[in-house]
């Protein structure tokens, strides 16, 4: 059992529909406290009233700094620069996300010095390995990013075979996805996606209106 541990998660936005990773966090923040981390670094904002309206939402959360989920839980979404390509705003990109997710970190440990654990459901950030000084980083695959229209291929490509070599346990959820990340780590695992069995009970054992 993961026990006393501070878990920075790294995923989608914690305010979209609730999927395995907000499922399987909240398991966690049982028996630890977790720092989840709305990253959508690589994305390729497009030209559209769509992603103009999230951009201002992105911003109106940057602002908020880090927020309190539950009484073991918090949420922070860091300044990113979105689709930085060359070598140098890229360095950049790192350097800001990496400062800002260690001092929200520092503020959530405050005295306690609990082992840090990185899980880390994008595929695009090798960088962060070892900046926490973390105990183990887990890279949980849930989807192919290359195949999304929003994310370059070659970029997502380059830096999940970096993150796949670096982390310590590389988890998939579907046998595709393991087939093809085992081209790298022989050792992946495979953890399929799960239900909330009881949640949804509910549904037949006590029918709503």
């Amino acid at each position: 059992m993961v026990k006393d541990r501070l878990i920075v998660c790294i995923a989608s936005s914690w305010d979209y529909d609730p999927t395995s990773k907000h499922h399987l966090m909240k398991r966690l923040a049982r028996h630890n406290r977790v720092l989840w981390v709305n990253y959508h670094g690589t994305r390729r904002p497009a030209m559209n009233s769509h992603d103009f309206r999230g951009a201002l939402n992105v911003l109106k959360r940057i602002g908020r700094g880090v927020q309190r989920i539950s009484p073991t839980m918090w949420q922070m979404t860091p300044f990113v620069i979105p689709a930085a390509r060359n070598a140098a705003l890229r360095g950049v990109h790192e350097w800001l996300v990496t400062r800002q997710i260690v001092r929200a970190a520092r503020m959530i440990q405050q005295e306690e010095n609990r082992p840090i654990q990185v899980w880390s459901f994008a595929p695009d950030v090798p960088f962060l390995a070892g900046k926490l000084s973390e105990e183990c980083f887990v890279y949980y695959c849930v989807d192919d990013y290359t195949r999304f229209e929003c994310h370059d291929p070659a970029l997502m490509i380059a830096q999940e075979t970096r993150l796949l070599q670096t982390a310590d346990v590389v988890v998939a959820t579907s046998e595709p996805l393991l087939k093809e990340k085992r081209k790298i780590r022989s050792d992946a695992v495979l953890n399929p996606h799960g239900v909330d069995f009881e949640h949804f009970a509910r549904a037949w054992r006590d029918p709503p209106p």
